[in-house]
């Protein structure tokens, strides 16, 4: 059974045991989503938020419409780690795109005489 420890700058370590969840005896361990959810009943709202917005390939939120609702969605989402891989690298905020300007087409010129 997998083992997933959290620590306090939020980095999620997948481990393959649960001797390996004691090498850093300041993180908080869980190995299923309802453990997970009794450890987010203690944090504040902004805290699954921050998790959630650094886990790689997730498109970043401002917030959750529950807590239940955030940890089931964290919970699938770090489903895919493979033991021993170490923790999630923080994933830097996706620059906003510069607009565009429209491109018509080129406007037909009047060349009939005026007058």
């Amino acid at each position: 059974m997998t083992t997933f420890t959290i620590d306090v700058d939020n980095n999620i370590t997948a481990l393959g045991s649960d001797e390996h969840a004691k090498d850093n005896p300041e993180a908080q361990r869980f190995g299923s989503a309802q453990e997970l959810a009794s450890l987010a009943e203690k944090w504040p709202a902004t805290r699954l938020v921050e998790i959630w917005n650094s886990l790689p390939g997730q498109k970043p939120v401002k917030r959750f419409t529950s807590r239940k609702a955030a940890v089931g969605r964290v919970w699938r989402a770090i489903q895919s780690l493979a033991p021993d891989s170490g923790p999630l690298a923080p994933r830097d905020a996706p620059k906003k795109a510069r607009p565009r300007k429209r491109t018509t087409g080129a406007r037909k010129r009047d060349n009939s005489p005026q007058g």
